[in-house]
This record gives C-alpha cells, structure tokens and sequence, in this order.
C-alpha cells in the first residue's frame, strides 16, 4: 500500500511546507513518521502526543534528521514542539496506533534490542 498524504489544510502550507516549489524535509519526514508514531492526522487535539510520541522515538533511535557542522562531521536535528503544530492539517493514510499499541510496539522493539 502506498503512503498517501495531504498537506493542503495545514495553515499557511505553501510558505510551511515548501521552499522554492520543494518540499521541505520537516514535512517530508513528518508525513512518513506518521508511520512510526501511529497518528495519521496532525490536529490541535493530537498535536501534543503526536511530538510525545515523535520524541520518544527519536530517543530510541536518534534523531531523524541531521545537518552538516563546521569542521565536518554532523549533528541530530531532533523535532521541536512548535514544528509538530506548524503541521497541524497534515493528513496520511498511515495506520493508526492507540496510546497502548504504540506503547507496545516500543516496548517490542527495545526488548529486541536487549536479546
């Protein structure tokens, strides 16, 4: 199946999701991390345990993104709060996860770290 999304109800989305016509990469991933947190919709209601779950992530496994530094090298650019709520109207068909689900799957994946 294929990840389907929209972005066309997201406040201001031209200016927010895209740079010069392209999508930028905060969009780009946030719609596929809808997959991994199980919230296929950014509302002002899910806003807050959409970036929880994100965070939570991202502690596990590192930041999803990266950027260059000075001298080479790079550094995690991890999500901000005010990110997830610029998303807000960002919509996928991606599967939707309860908050016991989701916990489960984290806690599936770090014991098939410990094994």
């Amino acid at each position: 199946m294929s990840l389907d999304w929209n972005v066309n109800k997201i406040k201001n989305h031209d200016q927010v999701c895209f740079t010069n016509g392209e999508m930028n990469h905060s969009t780009e991933m946030l719609i596929f991390l809808t997959m991994v947190v199980g919230i296929n919709q950014i509302t002002e209601k899910n806003a807050r345990e959409f970036y929880e779950r994100l965070a939570i992530y991202e502690r596990l496994s590192g930041a999803f993104r990266t950027t260059h530094v000075e001298g080479g090298g790079r550094t995690e650019v991890r999500f901000t709060p005010q990110e997830v709520e610029a998303h807000i109207g960002l919509s996928t068909n991606a599967d939707s996860l309860t908050a016991d689900q989701f916990a489960a799957k984290i806690m599936k994946r770090l014991r098939r770290e410990l094994a």
